[in-house]
């Protein structure tokens, strides 16, 4: 999968704007900084709130405790690594909102079931956490992740309302007293077993709205990242993760990067990418915990290159405004 690849000159106070996100320079993390995970999101994030409502996705199909996995998902994963309590559902208490089926904005919203309540999108999510007197402490780790159901479930093609849904929720949440907010792209969506049987003009399709999405939320992103002083936006490219597993994955110690675990009839998901025709292996979940973690726990090394590299930019920036 190539990166995007962006289009004009990009000015460089965006630039610096984008060293910050990607190395968190509002604030430098450290290992033992955060107290917590506070999450919203889809199902790539759901720790068992649709479990809960549903008894999706179902366990005979060996989901593991109402992830959308054969194991832990990254969420968890990333609670370990960062010496945190795993977030429970927030339908049984917990800090985790994150739904299966949830798509960016607070309108169209998957039933559970026929005649069923709606599943509450990322800003329903977001909404009904401030409604009800929720309120984020300045040490808590936040994750935003959506935007995949918009594309694969309900057809929208505007990627730019699905990355401003995304703004809006963080900005809302900033708001109500966050400080640390990890947010992550989207693989492309036409590499997916789902869409595998898709005419190949439909995946490409797919995939040039999943760059323009990446694209366009990473600008936004920037711009929040100004506007907002005190506030660190980690950018976690679980795009670039895919791309790395697709182009080798024998390094990430798979063997079938196209096919889903769970269709297939194996007993676990090791060797594969997918466990099902969307949703990653807990092995890969793994992988996108460690790259959360980089971004939202950078090395001192990598701080300091990324403060370098910012104070080069706006070295240049000044050299040429003189």
């Amino acid at each position: 999968m190539d990166e995007v690849k962006r289009a004009g000159r990009v000015r460089p106070a965006m630039w610096a704007a984008c060293l910050m996100i990607v190395a968190g320079l509002g604030g430098a993390a450290e290992a033992g900084q955060y107290s917590g995970l506070v999450v919203f999101g889809d199902s790539l994030s759901d720790t068992g709130n649709t479990y809960a409502a549903a008894g999706f996705p179902p366990s005979s199909q060996h989901y593991y405790e109402g992830r959308y996995s054969d194991g832990p998902n990254w969420v968890d994963h990333l609670a370990a690594k960062l010496g945190v309590a795993a977030p429970t559902p927030s339908l049984l208490g917990g800090t985790n909102h994150a739904w299966g089926y949830a798509q960016s904005g607070d309108g169209y919203s998957y039933p559970l079931g026929p005649g069923g309540p709606g599943v509450p999108n990322l800003l329903t999510q977001v909404g009904g956490f401030v409604l009800g007197g929720g309120t984020l402490a300045p040490d808590q780790l936040v994750s935003v992740w959506a935007g995949a159901n918009d594309f694969l479930n309900n057809g929208v093609t505007d990627y730019v309302q699905v990355a401003d849904n995304i703004v809006a929720a963080i900005s809302t949440l900033a708001a109500a007293g966050g400080s640390h907010f990890l947010v992550g792209n989207l693989p492309l969506l036409g590499v997916l077993p789902a869409t595998l049987a898709y005419p190949q003009s439909v995946r490409d399709q797919l995939n040039l709205l999943t760059m323009a999405f990446n694209a366009t939320l990473e600008a936004k992103l920037a711009a929040l990242q100004a506007s907002l002083p005190g506030v660190d936006l980690f950018f976690s490219d679980v795009n670039l993760a895919f791309q790395q597993i697709l182009a080798d994955p024998a390094a990430f110690g798979l063997t079938n990067v196209t096919g889903s675990a769970l269709d297939d009839g194996a007993t676990g998901g090791q060797g594969y990418l997918f466990w099902d025709s969307v949703h990653p292996t807990t092995v890969v979940h793994q992988l996108i915990a460690d790259r959360a973690y980089a971004a939202a726990v950078p090395e001192p090394s990598s701080l300091a290159l990324a403060a370098i590299g910012a104070g080069a930019v706006l070295a240049l920036a000044r050299r040429r405004a003189a």
